[in-house]
């Protein structure tokens, strides 16, 4: 478990996911300026408790690495390396360089929850 800053709520920023600030969550500074909700809390949140990018595996009953935490352990192990090296690999051809460098961050977050 990762220990993030989630917001109550944010109704002015751009990044607000419902339950939590993205940019926050992935360890950017804030669009809006330092904090600008009155409010936060320090919580306990795993990897799949957050999506880097918008919200399409959040919207489905059963989310993939709910299927891949079935396997395995070293098959896990395999994917979330794999996953993490695609989006550092592919920095800059798709998406901005801190989105993909944050994806692949979340990746590596799962793979130490993982290996606890």
């Amino acid at each position: 478990m990762t220990a993030r800053y989630l917001r109550t709520e944010c109704p002015k920023c751009p990044e607000w996911q419902g339950a939590f600030c993205s940019r926050i969550a992935n360890g950017l500074a804030c669009v809006l300026g330092p904090l600008p909700c009155a409010e936060r809390i320090e919580a306990n949140v795993t990897a799949r408790d957050t999506q880097v990018g918008g919200d399409h595996y959040k919207t489905v009953a059963v989310q993939p690495w709910d299927v891949v935490d079935t396997w395995p352990l070293e098959q896990r192990i395999g994917y979330y390396r794999g996953g993490a090296l695609k989006y550092i690999m592919r920095m800059g051809s798709k998406d901005q360089n801190a989105v993909e460098i944050a994806k692949g961050k979340h990746y590596l977050e799962k793979l130490l929850e993982v290996l606890k």
